[in-house]
């Protein structure tokens, strides 16, 4: 009879393992084809998507940050800055379609200049960036009231970081900018993160959804 039990035991936590297994991958899964789903419709064809960030295609447990210091991760990938004190500040998931989830910053603060987003590329797209790429950034943005928002980029390579900004154009909420990487210092055998701040140089009673953020990359001589 203790035998049997054993094998028993022994079955259940195997199916238990194999049960967590097979959840993780359909989430892996899900994830991958997330981002492939929604493809941005002018992506050119050549351009290979990296990462949106997971706030946009996976529910975040909390969903939100009430008054969240500077530096403070939002998710794996995702934290927020600002110089506000204190930060009147809310910045929370709104839930929609399974993939395609939006984010919003609520802001009240009367004092401060700025609130951002660092957008971190994952590990393993930080080693496909090279000397001759476009990285290209394909967003939906909504403002309550318009400011000016700027889109920074990190690369960083041994000790020393190559940053690169452009101004976004929100007149049409929807748009595209890209950063010529060929133009900088970035040595990509000594990569080590790759990161986009988005700058909000925002007023006071001030709302900002993100409705969606498609980072990729395609080689500058397709131009």
């Amino acid at each position: 009879m203790r035998v049997r039990d054993d094998v028993a035991g022994r079955w259940t936590r195997q199916a238990r393992k194999l049960g967590r297994v097979a959840r993780q991958l359909e989430m892996d899964g899900s994830i991958r084809s997330g981002i492939a789903q929604h493809r941005p419709e002018l992506l050119p064809e050549d351009a290979e998507i990296l990462h949106r960030p997971s706030i946009l295609r996976v529910l975040q447990t909390p969903s939100g940050q009430v008054s969240p210091a500077t530096g403070t991760e939002l998710s794996a990938d995702v934290s927020v800055h600002h110089d506000m004190s204190p930060p009147r500040i809310v910045a929370h998931q709104m839930p929609r379609s399974q993939g395609r989830h939006e984010y919003a910053l609520d802001i009240w603060n009367v004092r401060g200049n700025f609130v951002s987003l660092a957008l971190a590329l994952p590990p393993e797209q930080v080693s496909r960036i090279g000397k001759d790429d476009l990285i290209r950034v394909d967003y939906t943005i909504a403002l309550e009231q318009q400011c000016d928002v700027f889109a920074r980029l990190n690369l960083a390579h041994g000790p020393n970081v190559e940053q690169v900004i452009r101004q976004l154009d929100l007149r049409k909420q929807n748009d595209v900018l890209e950063f010529d990487v060929h133009y900088t210092a970035f040595d990509p055998t000594r990569a080590k993160e790759i990161w986009i701040d988005l700058i909000f140089n925002t007023r006071p009673l001030n709302r900002v959804v993100i409705r969606d953020i498609v980072i990729s990359r395609r080689p500058r001589l397709s131009l």
